[in-house]
């Protein structure tokens, strides 16, 4: 006989159109997702698009078709919302939009272009000292900025991305919820872009 630790903790088949990794399974947005997702429209995406996993964040998960597309499932009515607005009013601080479609009453796939994520350290750190900034008008933040940008040049240039693209994101009147080094990166065009909108 099964006890109760030994029952809760078997993993359950998940209502996704993809596998999700061991490392992932309990993140917030997959959990969100498997909750929301049945089973027959997990099917049906494996038909419509047959995504393989790409990562997730806090509300969603994403996949990457064999095309080299991403699409992100979402439960947040406001992000679909968002979304199908700039897919059909393009801006160059958001990745491009190809389709929002509602799969279920509470669920959307977003499909978008990939964009190229910040990938070495003192990227990452750039951003989160920009992120800092913006919120908390830090000193120490700028120090960072600064000491970073004198250190590695090149670095001035994301800067100047960033400023750009929050420019952009506040002309749009869009108020990035999660912004942070995981969800920006740059787009075919060389813009640097917002790719969660939630």
């Amino acid at each position: 006989m099964m006890n109760w630790l030994q029952k809760i903790s078997q993993v359950k088949p998940m209502a996704l159109p993809f596998t999700v990794p061991q490392s992932d399974i309990f993140s917030g947005g997959v959990d969100a997702i498997d909750q929301e997702m049945l089973q027959e429209t997990a099917d049906q995406e494996v038909d419509r698009l047959n995504p393989e996993f790409l990562g997730s964040g806090s509300m969603g998960v994403a996949g990457i078709t064999p095309e080299g597309l991403v699409v992100k499932y979402t439960a947040e009515h406001d992000e679909a919302h968002i979304a199908q607005h700039f897919m059909n009013n393009p801006i160059p601080c958001l990745p491009i939009i190809y389709e929002v479609k509602r799969l279920q009453q509470f669920l959307w796939a977003i499909t978008m272009e990939k964009v190229k994520l910040l990938t070495n350290s003192e990227e990452c750190q750039v951003i989160t000292a920009l992120n800092n900034q913006l919120q908390y008008s830090s000193s120490n933040s700028l120090k960072m900025i600064q000491e970073l940008t004198s250190k590695y040049p090149y670095l001035e240039k994301l800067v100047d991305d960033y400023n750009t693209m929050m420019a952009c994101l506040k002309e749009h009147k869009i108020t990035p919820g999660d912004l942070h080094d995981d969800n920006v990166g740059y787009n075919k065009d060389g813009n640097l872009v917002l790719f969660d909108l939630g």
